[in-house]
């Protein structure tokens, strides 16, 4: 955590979920709030799986992800769906390790965490009250 970015009130956060199971940020509303509560602007995309780089919001997710100052990824997936199927993924290989926190639901074993080869540790959450707060803890540590 010494080594992540540090955050200024008007900083950008982008949160990536794969999975539109609206278990985390639907609708949004607690974790646009964190971010917002510490003068940080939200950026949330839920439900942005691969098969988005081939349409219109590409660009828009694009944008708002390397405009980021600090990128989230909740790698959250429903059964049988394959745990890369996130959009921000390969993105990764293309950011500063500093500039990243990825967490994972419960229901994600460490196999599949291991094989994505992530450049940072991956925070697994039982659920969503775990995430909100691990998140609030974190971004309020990254605070200038």
């Amino acid at each position: 955590m010494t080594e992540s970015v540090k955050l200024a009130s008007g900083d950008r956060v982008i949160l990536c979920v794969s999975s539109a199971s609206g278990v985390y940020a639907g609708p949004h509303a607690r974790t646009r709030e964190i971010i917002s509560s510490l003068g940080l602007e939200p950026l949330i995309y839920e439900g942005v799986r691969l098969s988005v780089r081939e349409g219109s919001l590409d660009r828009e997710i694009r944008d708002d992800f390397y405009s980021a100052h600090l990128k989230v990824i909740l790698l959250d997936v429903k059964q049988g769906e394959p745990l890369s199927d996130n959009w921000a993924l390969p993105e990764v290989a293309h950011i500063d390790k500093r500039q990243l926190l990825v967490y994972a639901s419960s229901n994600v074993t460490p196999d599949e965490i291991k094989r994505l080869n992530l450049p940072v540790n991956v925070m697994l959450v039982g659920g969503e009250e775990e995430f909100v707060g691990l998140l609030r803890n974190q971004l309020s540590q990254l605070m200038r």
